[in-house]
């Protein structure tokens, strides 16, 4: 029964999303559909995220019913041409795969950016009016962070109803089908060939790097994990050939050189198998709506209504990135002003007027929340400098090899195709730049280029393949060399995602509420229902052990949160003092440390902290810790228990009501 409701809110939110290109296209008929279907939802959600700067809309779980009917009206006056329409067998492509493994693998656990991640989406699904309330620290507003795809899955959540963990699987899902449905589509539209499109939408979703190819043949213990291939420069090898490599897996490290840096290459497939909803996401999905730009305006006729709004919607694409995935934004810049000129030098010259038009809107639906979130992170220190220690060169080609031979295909098309002249010029621009030079972040010594590495690097490797990609298919020898060795890759990391599909244990396939990490302990089930059935409020719970695990109950169960992951908001925020005292005086708390925990309680936040949870992490403080703590707390709290064994306690203490509403 699960799955089949699972499947019915899967079934609703394409149908609204084909109802949505639909509606989109009898404004502009002539315009092709792959354009309407992959951009018509970003338009939308761009429109509703300025307007709920100024206007909440709230809540709206009814209008999943107005919204399917209209969409299954359109779809049957659509007719059966419909289902003929490539992007669509794209979108279910990319959508089905990533579905697949969400169902395999829905855990939202801590120890990862997941967690990080659904909390972003948590806070703005609410429904209030923008920047939204962060729920990982109540009275702090989330506008720290590249929220637009959160935002963007939030309103799955407020229109359909479902719960916030599926939210999270169907809002990944969808990126990642209308990534593959734009890049299938751009591909089969610049190449004339369906084949095409499909053979670049299994590259995006199936294939690796370079470094796929050979890890493989180098460890002795058989199938490596699909980290491998992703760590290959620095984890893989760092610092020295472990023992468990092959005789092969020796040589080929000791040819290409240690590397003394750990630059991870985030490529599409191995970011669908990871599963965290991060900024990266939002990075691909543009580039892949520009490639789809770019690939219309080539079959386009000179002036009419499709060019124009292919370059519309290309210019627009770096003012969305910069509030998806910031980092990578100078990137998308690039790729759209390098088209721009090429676009110029073959007479294509768009209007000024046109062009600062195409910019100006975007800009002006962004700039509610970019204004704030340019002023928030004013703080965090990043700047561009060239690498100070880069991995060999000969670890970064291996890496990229799939792409850099595409783009030395390229070098060939050039002589006769000016699209591939201006692919050649912007690959080598972004590929020798991202070698050269660093966003410098806060990580420093062996990590230095971990965050460009793994921001940049995915989407060089991804644009300079597929724009490569759309240039070589015309020509039979370099589109039969392109077809064998990016079929290898395909067939490599299929090899490696499926070992370990087989092999690792999917305990809790199919429970998309992704908590079942946490509910499988019957004493922590029992409080996360009780806490689902009280009123919304602020929660106190402890931290675990493990620095790098953060509370989770809040945020799962409808409830505000004293604090969250604390080196996060620390980061988000400028590392301010109160952050890191509050979580110093939540652990006083609950080891029974703290002077005078009711005023605490009651001032922190204004009402007061709402309810206070004890966990078995809890117990393990001290088996008198729960008693002294009750005692201290008894006049403003009422204990509710939900299991006891001997000293060990399980429960929440509850605000009486005639404090709630206390003031600071």
């Amino acid at each position: 029964m699960p799955l089949l409701a699972d499947l019915f809110q899967v079934f609703i939110l394409i149908t609204c999303l084909i109802g949505l290109g639909l509606s989109s296209r009898r404004f502009f008929p002539e315009v092709p559909f792959s354009l309407h279907f992959c951009f018509a939802p970003v338009a939308l959600v761009a429109v509703l995220f300025c307007l709920e700067h100024y206007l909440p809309l709230g809540q709206m779980p009814w209008l999943w019913i107005p919204g399917t009917a209209l969409s299954l009206w359109l779809i049957r006056t659509a007719g059966g041409d419909l289902a003929k329409e490539p992007v669509l067998w794209y979108f279910i492509l990319g959508f089905g795969f990533c579905f697949f493994w969400r169902y395999s693998y829905p855990d939202i656990y801590p120890f990862s950016d997941r967690l990080n991640d659904h909390v972003q989406l948590v806070s703005n699904a609410e429904g209030g009016r923008l920047p939204a309330e962060d729920v990982w620290m109540k009275g702090a507003k989330s506008n720290t962070y590249y929220i637009f795809q959160y935002y963007a899955a939030g309103l799955i959540h407020r229109f359909i109803g479902c719960t916030s963990g599926l939210t999270f699987h169907l809002g990944y899902c969808t990126i990642v089908g209308l990534t593959t449905a734009a890049i299938g589509s751009g591909i089969q539209q610049a190449t004339k060939s369906i084949r095409a499109g499909l053979f670049a939408s299994l590259c995006l979703i199936l294939g690796g790097n370079g470094a796929t190819l050979f890890v493989p043949f180098m460890d002795s213990r058989g199938a490596p994990s699909p980290l491998d291939a992703e760590r290959f420069i620095g984890s893989y090898a760092m610092p020295a050939v472990p023992e468990f490599k092959t005789a092969f897996g020796v040589w080929l490290i000791h040819f290409i050189g240690l590397s003394q840096v750990d630059a991870p290459m985030e490529f599409y497939s191995y970011a669908i198998y990871l599963g965290d909803f991060h900024p990266p996401l939002s990075a691909f999905l543009f580039l892949a709506l520009a490639i789809l730009s770019i690939g219309c305006a080539e079959r386009a006729l000179p002036g009419s209504l499709t060019e124009k709004v292919c370059v519309a919607a290309a210019v627009a694409t770096p003012f969305y990135v910069a509030i998806s995935s910031t980092w990578t934004a100078p990137l998308q810049g690039i790729l759209i002003l390098g088209w721009l000129v090429y676009r110029w030098l073959m007479g294509r010259k768009d209007r000024w007027q046109f062009l600062l038009l195409s910019a100006l809107v975007p800009l002006a639906l962004i700039f509610p929340y970019f204004s704030q979130f340019a002023y928030e992170t004013g703080g965090y220190g990043t700047h561009l400098q060239w690498v100070p220690q880069r991995p060999p060169f000969l670890n970064w080609l291996l890496i990229m090899l799939p792409a850099f031979l595409i783009w030395v295909g390229c070098l060939w098309a050039a002589l006769t195709a000016p699209l591939a002249r201006m692919i050649v010029v912007v690959g080598l621009v972004i590929m020798a730049g991202t070698f050269f030079i660093e966003m410098h972040s806060i990580y420093g010594g062996t990590f230095e280029i971990y965050d460009t590495a793994m921001k940049w690097w995915g989407w060089v490797f991804t644009s300079t393949l597929m724009l490569g990609l759309m240039c070589v298919w015309p020509h039979p020898v370099l589109r039969s060399i392109a077809v064998v060795f990016l079929a290898l890759t395909i067939l490599a990391n299929s090899y490696i995602l499926g070992e370990y599909w087989w092999y690792n244990p999917k305990d809790h396939m199919g429970r998309l509420d992704g908590y079942a990490w946490f509910t499988d302990d019957p004493h922590q089930n029992a409080i996360y229902q009780e806490l689902q059935s009280l009123p919304k409020g602020v929660l106190l719970e402890s931290a675990p052990d493990n620095a790098a695990a953060a509370i989770s109950l809040a945020q799962f169960s409808g409830h505000y949160s004293l604090g969250g992951w604390t080196w996060f908001e620390m980061f988000w925020r400028g590392n301010p003092d109160d952050i890191f005292q509050l979580e110093t005086n939540r652990n006083k708390f609950y080891n029974g440390t703290l002077n005078n925990p009711e005023s605490w309680l009651q001032g922190i936040v204004p009402g007061g902290v709402t309810y206070i949870v004890w966990l078995q992490r809890d117990n393990q403080r001290g088996p008198k810790n729960w008693a002294k703590i009750n005692d201290q707390i008894k006049d403003d709290y009422d204990w509710r228990e939900t299991y006891q064994d001997g000293d060990d306690h399980w429960g929440i203490w509850m605000q009486r009501p005639n404090l709630n509403g206390s003031k600071n």
